[in-house]
């Protein structure tokens, strides 16, 4: 409401008297106080928290850690887009540390009810959570906004505090990382001629937010929206989704065998591998071949080509436990 007063006093030549008209957005938060004023209040802060989350962002990615558990994750080329990531400007990196908070709540955070402390080196971001949004930046406040949304509804209240970057050098870390070889995501259009040919899979066993194709999944290490962390922890149910990291594809093999299931698997076209014996006796031979093609595999952090693209062949299939007892 605050930004929108501006503008219309901008457009009135600075009338107080003018009458200005309120957007959907603004009517919403009205609506949200009017709802929420009679029961909301300011918790009291102390020196005492059930959890302390560093984070760190860079131009690359970002990174988080509490206690013991590590997290990180790449700027979407989405996200790479609501910032000039060639001249970064001040407000550009306090949005990318603000999602960096933003991304490692959802990622770290499992309990309700709780009070967290965020640590962090940018004091813009601070400010920003601190205070429930600000009115010079929409883009930080939009962040900050999504940060506090989310936190609402599992009545946990956050508080953030100063830390150097030289005392936060493993979130610090963390951010920096370097880009995966192994983590592209088959290009949703095959996919989508894989489910209607094979059926809807229920779950992602192989994937991190940016890379899944379905809302469920599981990841390789703690990541927003996340079902669970390894999926070789988990008892595998019927009508799963993997396309595994290659050196995975033999221990994916026994655990179906294992859990007795069935589901979706996409792996190399590589007949010499010991494994696809094991692949044909699941499938009964019925299996799909993906030929090379340049956008088969896609990085959602750049225009980057699989290193292989020109002669990496896969095999689709629909494969099944109840295939080797028949």
């Amino acid at each position: 409401m605050e930004w929108e007063k501006t503008r219309a006093l901008f457009r009135s030549d600075q009338d107080f008297d003018c009458v200005m008209k309120l957007s959907d957005i603004a009517l919403n938060d009205v609506r949200w106080w009017k709802d929420s004023v009679m029961k909301s209040f300011q918790k009291i802060y102390t020196d005492q928290y059930d959890l302390v989350i560093f984070t760190d962002a860079s131009l690359t990615g970002w990174g988080a850690t509490c206690n013991g558990r590590n997290t990180r994750g790449f700027w979407t080329v989405e996200e790479k887009n609501t910032c000039v990531m060639s001249e970064l400007i001040a407000s550009d990196i306090n949005v990318l540390e603000l999602l960096a908070i933003k991304h490692a709540l959802s990622s770290l955070v499992i309990d309700q009810n709780i009070s967290i402390l965020i640590r962090s080196d940018n004091t813009t971001a601070i400010a920003y959570v601190n205070n429930f949004g600000g009115c010079k930046s929409p883009s930080c406040h939009s962040v900050a906004k999504d940060i506090w949304e989310w936190c609402q509804p599992r009545n946990n209240w956050l508080h953030a505090s100063y830390i150097s970057s030289s005392n936060n050098y493993l979130a610090d870390e963390l951010s920096r990382k370097e880009l995966d070889n192994s983590d592209f995501k088959l290009n949703v259009s095959i996919f989508r001629e894989l489910v209607n040919k094979y059926g809807t899979p229920y779950i992602d066993l192989f994937a991190s937010t940016n890379t899944t194709q379905l809302n469920n999944f599981y990841s390789w290490y703690p990541c927003p929206k996340s079902s669970g962390v390894d999926a070789f922890t988990f008892k595998w149910k019927k009508s799963f989704y993997a396309f595994p990291p290659f050196n995975l594809v033999g221990r994916v093999l026994r655990k179906i065998i294992t859990d007795k299931t069935s589901g979706i698997v996409v792996v190399p076209f590589w007949e010499t591998q010991p494994w696809f014996p094991l692949v044909k006796a699941l499938s009964k031979g019925q299996f799909t071949i993906i030929k090379p093609k340049k956008f088969n595999l896609v990085c959602p952090y750049n225009s980057r080509r699989h290193p292989l693209w020109r002669k990496l062949s896969l095999v689709a299939a629909r494969v099944s436990y109840a295939a080797l007892q028949s």
